[in-house]
């Protein structure tokens, strides 16, 4: 049985922690790019308000305003409203009722997707034919080359040994065992099994 990484969430829409979007269902893909371009828009959201609330916004307000003032009066005219602090006030609010949709947006996404991930295909459709193939052409070369060089032992003088047989420990070095208890495991074997535990029935932690 394939070994899977238990759990779900949203770090599992990252590009990094999914399937490559061709990999998918179409419903599935196109969500995953609109949840792409969410994030996107969310994170330049994140960052302009962080500019917005910045204390240095403040005193650029009060700078301009400050100079407002002191060129009206200088034309003997009325010292005209704070415009630029209340602007900045304006944006601050706008850009936090932005920053509340697109996280709005983000999450109805995620349940979309959620939804979509539910009502997916149970199982992948592989050429497993293909597959097969590809698995008895690396053994057959690999007998080939096992073979060739058991060949060139004997040459030298070694027993003749062609089969393509190694140490357990040495195709999963996790195991720990030294040679001398390792089992032996053989070429074909291996990889048919191989082939067989990753794709056939469902995969399991």
């Amino acid at each position: 049985m394939r070994y899977n990484y238990s759990g779900r969430g949203s770090a599992s829409l990252n590009p990094t922690q999914r399937p490559a979007l061709d990999l998918l269902p179409e419903p599935v893909a196109k969500l995953l790019t609109e949840y792409d371009t969410a994030t996107v828009r969310l994170r330049e959201t994140e960052r302009e308000l962080q500019r917005l609330a910045a204390r240095e916004r403040d005193q650029e307000a009060a700078e301009e305003d400050a100079q407002a003032a002191a060129t009206a009066v200088r034309a003997g005219k009325k010292v005209p409203a704070p415009l630029a602090a209340r602007k900045l006030e304006q944006d601050r609010a706008e850009i936090a009722r932005t920053l509340d949709a697109h996280r709005a947006v983000l999450t109805a996404i995620e349940s979309d997707l959620s939804e979509a991930r539910d009502n997916g295909p149970d199982t992948a459709t592989l050429d497993r034919q293909e597959i097969d193939s590809a698995a008895e052409a690396l053994i057959a070369a690999l007998e080939r080359e096992v073979a060739a060089q058991a060949a060139v032992d004997w040459m030298r003088g070694a027993p003749y040994s062609p089969h393509p047989v190694t140490w357990a420990v040495d195709v999963v070095p996790g195991l720990g065992l030294p040679r001398n208890v390792s089992p032996k495991v053989d070429a074909r074997r291996l990889i048919e099994s191989l082939v067989a535990a990753l794709l056939d029935g469902q995969g399991g932690a």
